[in-house]
């Protein structure tokens, strides 16, 4: 079944083309009333042998099934319009279901899928404003360091720390999903290592050596911060108008 409504059609009118029996089903199997000859009704839904419409019996309003012989044609363009913006409904409510974003989702679905972004800008492209929500993923790794106290005695701490691992951006042209643009960063990040002291297995010596130096002559390394990923692909000039944020 094809129901207007849903699928934000326009309204659309037939006419009857004979006194026609209203039935409260599409299986016909409950009447309620006739219509007369020659009545504009509303369409409500199309089915293979039915239509659900709109009209009117003497007592005021009436809504039924009727059988499509007995109306007006239904315009064939109407008809394939109407099978694309169901497809497209479908396909739109089948990648909500999996938390995914598509391209043709409005701003709305596309908040309910993945949240508020963490950044929104508006561009102009080719004379149009254009709207650019990014969003950010970030990745937990642990951190070991060994460091010498103020007594020259090598102590070991543990933390974690967050790392931006990449990001989302979506482009929304007259609140539609029109372009998605994934960029990944330090997707090889390895857990830092931890610092070396005079005698251990982490370098300076080797060896598990005790007793430590009171003063190490050994100067800790920091561990190497992420190499930054490469410069996305130029692309055609665009005017920043206006930029909002959130932290994340």
């Amino acid at each position: 079944m094809l129901y207007l409504k849903t699928l934000d059609a326009p309204p659309v009118y037939l006419k009857t083309v004979r006194a026609t029996s209203l039935y409260l089903t599409p299986s016909f199997n409950t009447y309620f009333t006739v219509l007369p000859k020659g009545q504009t009704v509303e369409l409500l839904g199309i089915g293979p042998r039915q239509l659900q419409i709109r009209g009117r019996m003497s007592s005021g309003p009436a809504q039924g099934w009727v059988s499509r012989a007995d109306c007006t044609p239904v315009p064939d363009d109407l008809i394939r319009q109407l099978l694309e913006q169901k497809q497209k409904s479908e396909r739109l409510d089948s990648a909500m279901a999996r938390k995914e974003v598509i391209l043709g989702m409005t701003t709305e679905q596309v908040r309910k899928v993945l949240g508020r972004p963490t950044d929104v800008t508006h561009i102009q492209e080719e004379g149009r404003e254009v709207e650019v929500w990014t969003y950010y993923s970030f990745r937990t790794v642990p951190v070991t360091e060994n460091y010498p106290d103020g007594n020259g005695v090598w102590q070991t701490r543990s933390y974690t720390t967050k790392v931006r691992t990449g990001s989302k951006t979506l482009y929304f042209k007259d609140d539609a999903l029109a372009r998605i643009e994934d960029k990944q960063e330090n997707e090889n990040l390895p857990v830092p290592a931890p610092y070396g002291y005079p005698g251990s297995p982490y370098g300076y010596g080797g060896g598990s050596g005790y007793p430590y130096p009171q003063k190490s002559p050994f100067t800790p390394t920091p561990s190497p911060t992420p190499t930054p990923a490469p410069a996305p692909t130029p692309k055609p000039p665009s005017r920043i108008l206006r930029t909002n944020s959130w932290s994340p």
